[in-house]
Formats: structure tokens, sequence, C-alpha cells
């Protein structure tokens, strides 16, 4: 199965893309910085464009995104991308 791991490089992230790994899945990931073993595409989660590349071909998306002190919306924001990128429109979430 090939999977998009959003998250990648968190402590969450890195075990899931471990056991993924583990499990055989070919994985991908969409982020700011290469995540270690994993077919990378550098790119912000905003980037709408991007994320439509890179959810092409895969047949399941793991997030372990998180809110932190520096982007506190961080999640919902990936969400809003990837519902635009699926040709969708997430709610409004006052964003």
């Amino acid at each position: 199965m090939k999977s998009l791991v959003l998250g990648g490089t968190g402590r969450t992230g890195r075990l899931a893309v471990q056991v993924l790994r583990e499990a055989g899945h070919q994985l991908r990931a969409l982020h700011r910085r290469e995540v270690p073993g994993v077919d990378t595409m550098v790119a912000g989660l905003d980037d709408v464009d991007a994320m439509k590349q890179a959810l092409s071909g895969v047949e399941g998306v793991v997030s372990a995104l998180a809110s932190s002190n520096r982007d506190p919306v961080c999640p919902t924001a990936a969400a809003t991308v990837i519902a635009a990128a699926l040709g969708g429109e997430a709610p409004d979430r006052g964003m």
C-alpha cells in the first residue's frame, strides 16, 4: 500500500513511518524538509498544488500533525488544503 505521511519528523510521525515501513508500505511525505528514508516532497502544507501531487497515486493518508506554539492551527489548515486538493471544500473553521 502506498501512503502519504504528514508530520513524519515529529515524535509520533517518526514512529508512524517506522511502523508503516516495517509493515511493507511504500511511503511518501509532504514536509518542509526531507524525511529520512522516505520519498519526500519538500513543500509547505499550504501548497494546494504540492498536496495534489503528493496525493496522486496514494491509497491512504497518515497525519501525525500537531499544533504547536509556532503553528497553532497546523492540523486544521492541512485538512483545508487536503480538501481543496481533492477538489472539495473544507468547512470554514475561522482561519
